[in-house]
């Protein structure tokens, strides 16, 4: 991990409802995540973590507050651009991730790439070592109908781990996962953050993961109670 800071939550407020049905989700809360760290957020259900995440990778817009994203603030941006920015550089894994049900997983993950811009041949070749970091080489012609839900989060964390992005957002990644493949998990979402320098957040409320996080933070009530900093995470293989 490197000390420079490329995403900056200031103020971020968000809340649900009017009048007095409204609930404080996300309350006023600050938050700094450096480049090459893989940050956990932890803390009981309705506390605000998913809310929170979506607001930092640009797919809910906070009530006030700013999301600095390498200094540019992303809730500035017009949709669009905000929408190419997220296709460039932004990464994300959630539970229960949606594929395309009529394009096999080799498939699944050359498709994002070729809406990047990359040429297929490359895309293909990004697909098929992605795909085979997750253990899904022998299931990559299969679409999502013949795989488990297991190997459908596993397809989803290949096409981040094929996209190479700064930021990789994750929410509950692993858990469709047993043990193995769990800790498999946790050493890519390490080595984007280790080997590929990427911003790494991840809603979690696996224990499994804490030993390849740099730090983790324990969110109540939509605001920052502690965090704790690991000063020896787990090393990557990857």
């Amino acid at each position: 991990m490197n000390d420079q800071v490329i995403l900056t939550a200031r103020s971020l407020a968000k809340g649900f409802g009017t009048g007095t049905r409204r609930i404080e989700v996300v309350g006023a809360l600050d938050l700094s995540v450096a480049a090459g760290s893989l940050t956990l957020i932890k803390g009981p259900s309705g506390c605000g973590k998913s809310t929170l995440l979506a607001m930092l990778a640009g797919l809910t817009r906070p009530d006030s507050g700013c999301v600095l994203v390498d200094g540019t603030d992303l809730w500035a941006l017009p949709r669009r651009q905000r929408d190419q920015l997220r296709l460039r550089e932004m990464g994300f894994i959630f539970q229960g991730s949606v594929l395309f049900p009529a394009l096999a997983a080799r498939e699944q993950v050359a498709f994002l790439l070729a809406e990047m811009g990359l040429a297929r041949v490359e895309g293909l070749a990004r697909a098929d070592r992605a795909l085979a970091a997750v253990g899904l080489a022998d299931r990559a012609h299969l679409r999502p109908a013949s795989l488990s839900g297991g190997e459908k989060q596993r397809v989803a964390i290949a096409m981040v781990l094929a996209k190479q992005p700064k930021f990789v957002f994750a929410d509950e990644p692993t858990s469709a996962l047993d043990s193995e493949n769990a800790a498999t998990v946790g050493r890519l979402l390490r080595g984007q953050a280790a080997l590929r320098g990427a911003a790494v957040l991840c809603v979690t409320h696996d224990d499994r993961l804490l030993d390849f996080a740099d730090r983790v933070l324990l969110l109540r009530a939509g605001r920052i109670d502690a965090e704790r900093i690991i000063k020896e995470p787990m090393p990557c293989a990857f």
